[in-house]
């Protein structure tokens, strides 16, 4: 309090006056706003060491990162709110043990990032099952709706992945937002989500992949 957070002493930055206040957050920006921590003006130490930018353009709030159980490949997947509404993801392997990624390395499957297009990607979440293929859950902000994404892997050395399979899993109303997904040891996936009326529910697979509810 009252002092400042400087790159000399620890991985933050920031050259504004650092002070408590009960009733707002400090504007660290200069600008009011709440939400950026750092002045644009000066970046260093903003992040770690050994931190890899991913994406600077095509980028949203919303996130979720997987690995494969043997961490030979590691996934991040995310919003994109740039305007075009799309879900990107992103992967990087590492044969080498202790695994290292290098932060030029991060690929996208056949030869593009997307994954779902005009959908939003709210709340996304993944999570990678025993055999390494991919799921992923999120909010479909457009329609109000709870989707599912399956991506079946051959191989993260090669490059080797199966067709995407996006689905819808529910349409009552709206429903799908504060999502969590997991996947069972038979590689069911289960998703917890917000129902209507702040109601909690869970959604899991049985029987063959497809929409769960029709458009209506």
């Amino acid at each position: 309090p009252g002092g400042q957070i400087n790159n000399a002493g620890t991985a933050l930055y920031t050259d504004l006056e650092q002070y408590n206040r009960t009733d707002i957050f400090p504007a660290y920006d200069g600008n009011n706003d709440d939400n950026a921590r750092f002045i644009s003006s000066n970046t260093t130490g903003k992040n770690p060491a050994g931190v890899h930018t991913i994406e600077t353009v095509n980028t949203g709030e919303f996130s979720a990162v997987a690995s494969t159980a043997d961490a030979s490949a590691a996934l991040v997947v995310w919003q994109d709110a740039s305007g075009t509404g799309n879900l990107r993801l992103k992967y990087n392997y590492s044969v080498a043990v202790p695994r290292s990624f290098a932060p030029g390395g991060w690929l996208t499957m056949g030869g593009s990032e997307i994954i779902a297009s005009n959908l939003g990607g709210e709340y996304v979440d993944m999570a990678i099952d025993g055999s390494d293929n991919i799921h992923i859950a999120y909010y479909d902000n457009n329609n109000g709706d709870l989707r599912y994404i399956y991506i079946p892997v051959t191989d993260f050395s090669t490059g080797s992945f199966g067709t995407v399979t996006d689905v819808r899993v529910d349409s009552y109303f709206d429903v799908g937002e504060k999502l969590h997904i997991e996947v069972s040891g038979a590689g069911v996936p289960y998703i917890a989500y917000k129902g209507i009326n702040r109601t909690g529910r869970v959604a899991w697979l049985a029987g063959s992949l497809g929409d769960g509810t029709n458009a209506s």
